[in-house]
This record gives C-alpha cells, structure tokens and sequence, in this order.
C-alpha cells in the first residue's frame, strides 16, 4: 500500500508530522527535534511510512540541513 503513494505526498507527510511535533501548540510545548526524531521512526517502524524516507531525513536533519523560516 506504502508504495502506491506518490513519493511526493511520503515526504510532505513526514515533513508535515516532524513540523506539527517541533512547533508549539496550544495544548503542549514544542518536541526538541530528537524526540521527533525518535517518533518518527516509531511510526515507520510501525508502517506508517517509509523507514529510508525517514531515515534520509534525520541525516538531513542532523546535518543541518532542516532550517526554520
């Protein structure tokens, strides 16, 4: 089912998730990026999405390579 998704649409969705969980909500304080990190994979461990995507990302992000606007 995972693959029938638009790689595209996989990489908004992990993008999406990583920014709802680091930004500050109403209801709870922001995640420090590991933590999200950490849920991230989580949930591709779960199938949620693809493990590579979300593994691709963390290096990114660890790397320095995810700014904040």
């Amino acid at each position: 089912m995972r693959d029938a998704i638009l790689l595209l649409a996989q990489i908004v969705g992990i993008v999406d998730a990583y920014d709802a969980l680091t930004s500050e909500r109403p209801y709870r304080a922001a995640w420090s990026p590991e933590r999200a990190f950490h849920e991230l994979q989580e949930e591709a461990s779960r199938g949620w999405c693809c493990g590579d995507l979300v593994n691709e990302f963390i290096r990114l992000g660890r790397g320095g390579g995810l700014a904040r606007p």
